[in-house]
């Protein structure tokens, strides 16, 4: 059986890239907050990539929002710039195992997953 990966918002060429090089990795993706939430309450996943501009909430809301139904790996791929206190709270209260800031270096993403 293999392992699944939820992404959402990342684009295509990195979606591909995961997919064609993390073997026995099957990658899903979403294009929509209110899609991932679904998924997420419906569906299990070993690990979660978040592409911040999908977001429809702050990152903090939205992770508080996941906390009760996604216990997997996140992965957060950040936009923007974010507080100390902020980057803080979403390793320590949220689990965030990576945050990774724009553009997303794919080796990177990827080491991250294996």
């Amino acid at each position: 059986m293999k392992t699944r990966i939820l992404v959402a918002g990342l684009s295509l060429r990195i979606r591909a890239r995961l997919q064609g090089q993390l073997r026995d990795v099957e990658v899903e993706s979403v294009r929509s907050a209110e899609h991932l939430r679904q998924r997420l309450a419906h569906e299990t996943f070993a690990a979660l990539v978040v592409d911040e501009p999908i977001l429809d909430v702050p990152v903090l809301e939205f992770l508080a929002s996941i906390s009760q139904i996604f216990h997997g790996i996140i992965i957060f791929c950040a936009a923007g710039a974010h507080s100390a206190n902020n980057l803080r709270l979403m390793v320590q209260r949220h689990h965030v195992a990576v945050i990774l800031q724009h553009p997303v270096d794919t080796a990177e993403l990827m080491r991250s997953l294996v």
